[in-house]
């Protein structure tokens, strides 16, 4: 806002042509700059996005390998008690047949 005299009669006075292509001159240099800034905020931006993805997938890979390992220790491991149970009870099912024979032998 005007604050004096002459500054108010400043805004009184017509616009030329001249003043006209100056402001046009001077808001087309306002708009370059603009774009140049935003052209670098957007830059800035790519890089931070890049950056934290890539920062997001190499957690993911570290977990998806921790959960590999996790999940093949436990299935290994489970192999190895399921087929001592097998072994375990396979026994055990030969010694109750021989049992059963023997006592149906007796019986007869």
């Amino acid at each position: 806002m005007p604050e004096t005299p002459e500054e108010m009669e400043d805004l009184d006075r017509p616009a030329t042509r001249r003043d006209l292509v100056a402001l046009e001159a001077a808001m087309k240099a306002d708009l370059g700059a603009l774009q140049a800034a935003m052209k670098a905020d957007q830059v800035a931006l790519e890089t931070r996005l890049r950056r934290h993805f890539d920062v997001v997938v190499e957690a993911f890979k570290t977990e998806f390998g921790s959960l590999y390992d996790w999940t093949h220790a436990t299935v290994s491991s489970l192999d190895k008690r399921v087929g001592h149970l097998e072994t375990d009870h396979g026994g055990r099912l030969l010694g109750v047949e021989t049992r059963v024979t023997r006592l149906e032998k007796r019986r007869k």
